[in-house]
């Protein structure tokens, strides 16, 4: 009987760090095009962040701004978060007139987009 408690107990603890790791971290989808579904689906808004993986700003973005729980939570719950390589995508790039690294698109469940920022930001 102990060694069942113990199993379960364990499974609960794993379960419970694995969720809240899970809640942590941002859902980033990686297919611009999926999203752009996803999104019209779900009438969601879309968050583009796009970067390079030679960028300096994108990588403090990843490791200060976007580990902000507050941060977390707002785009995992009212956005459809979408992480997109500027090296990779570069018609998309072109076509959204990404200009720096790293820029932030604001986009409608449409597609339109409403607001673009370019260049580091703080969650505060």
């Amino acid at each position: 009987m102990k060694a069942a408690t113990s199993i379960i107990l364990a499974a609960f603890a794993i379960a419970t760090w694995s969720d809240h790791a899970a809640a942590e971290t941002i859902q980033w989808r990686r297919d611009y095009d999926q999203a752009r579904q996803e999104a019209r689906q779900r009438q969601m808004p879309l968050f583009l962040d796009f970067s390079t993986p030679w960028c300096y700003y994108c990588k403090k973005l990843d490791a200060t701004t976007f580990r902000d729980p507050t941060i977390v939570r707002t785009l995992n719950r009212h956005f459809i978060p979408v992480k997109v390589n500027g090296a990779a995508e570069r018609d998309l790039v072109r076509q959204l007139r990404i200009r720096a690294f790293p820029t932030l698109v604001l986009a409608g469940a449409d597609g339109r987009i409403h607001r673009t920022l370019e260049g580091y930001v703080t969650g505060a």
